[in-house]
């Protein structure tokens, strides 16, 4: 098993985050890095929902959306979305 570097912090979040820290990286084996992807942050442990959402197919985005929509109502996704283009 060969293993490769992989951030804790993933760099598409904070690319300048860890570039001279070896402190902040952790060794994984090539696949279970590319399985990792952007997934979840190493440092805090929370998961990164956009990062994942944006790995999926379309189908599995229109299955989210109907999910979305059914917990949190139209209504209140539009009042989100209004204000965030304010």
């Amino acid at each position: 098993m060969k293993l490769t570097p992989d951030h804790l912090n993933p760099h598409s979040l904070s690319p300048d985050a860890d570039p001279d820290d070896p402190s902040r990286w952790q060794a994984l084996c090539g696949r279970y890095q590319v399985m990792k992807k952007n997934y979840w942050d190493g440092m805090t442990g929370k998961l990164n929902i956009l990062g994942m959402l944006q790995s999926i197919g379309e189908r599995q985005k229109r299955e989210a959306l109907d999910f979305l929509l059914s917990h949190f109502g139209l209504e209140t996704i539009r009042k989100t979305m209004d204000r965030r283009e304010k």
